[in-house]
């Protein structure tokens, strides 16, 4: 925010209240002041001896009033910019709290703004949270941290955030790679893999494990891989497999 602006317009604030506080005690102790005297006129061409005493206080009244309204001119004359006696300073405060706040505004675009360039989840999320907090719109970095999200594998959340943008080509792209991933992993055991066009298991864990070895039965040999299931030398999966193996010899 240029500070020289900012101070300016908070000069603007606070002449214009202090302007408009010295009008209104003028404003109240003149009408005091004139009510007074009237009713002392009115009384006193009656002939009432309370009439003396009404335009005594309303005298009185004067002074105070001629006091506020030499502050006032003072301070009229003193605000900054061309302003005053008759200048509204209560829209000329509330127009200079306007600009404040478009100024500030607009400083914490700029912030959000160098967020984004720099790039990384965090900052694409901070400068998310300025920007509502200040009211602009935010679609862009939604993008850009649904990107970043899908560059950091967390394709869930991508999709998510794709998806609340309409952006429906990205989510199905990201979607599709989740796939390809899952394909990949599915066919991998131990460091070989499945041969998806014949269905032919190569190197398995079975026949590395040389578990059926000496013409045991299955039963047996179910034993055998069971026990290496519980001793956590092989997983649940790796278990199915072997036992699905020996089954089908």
């Amino acid at each position: 925010m240029d500070k020289a602006r900012e101070k300016y317009l908070r000069d603007i604030i606070s002449h214009s209240v202090a302007v408009e506080g010295a009008r209104e005690q003028m404003s109240w102790t003149l009408g005091f002041s004139i009510g007074f005297l009237v009713i002392g006129s009115f009384i006193t061409a009656d002939g009432g001896s309370a009439g003396t005493t009404c335009s005594a206080i309303g005298m009185i009244l004067l002074i105070p009033s001629l006091a506020f309204c030499i502050q006032f001119m003072s301070l009229a004359a003193q605000a900054p910019g061309k302003r005053g006696f008759f200048t509204n300073f209560q829209k000329e405060r509330e127009k200079a709290q306007s600009e404040i706040s478009a100024l500030a505004a607009k400083q914490r675009k700029d912030e959000a703004y160098n967020l984004m360039k720099e790039g990384g989840l965090t900052n694409l999320q901070e400068a998310l949270a300025i920007v509502h907090g200040i009211g602009y719109k935010s679609d862009r970095i939604k993008a850009l941290i649904a990107q970043e999200k899908e560059k950091l594998l967390d394709y869930a959340g991508a999709i998510k955030g794709f998806e609340e943008l309409k952006l429906h080509e990205d989510a199905a792209r990201v979607r599709r790679k989740m796939l390809d991933e899952k394909k990949v992993d599915q066919t991998v055991v131990h460091g070989d893999y499945i041969d998806d066009r014949d269905t032919i298991i190569k190197d398995s864990v079975v026949n590395r494990s040389n578990i059926g070895a000496g013409g045991k039965s299955k039963a047996e040999q179910i034993g055998e891989i069971k026990d290496l299931l519980d001793s956590g030398d092989i997983n649940d999966d790796e278990f199915k497999q072997m036992k699905k193996e020996i089954l089908e010899k």
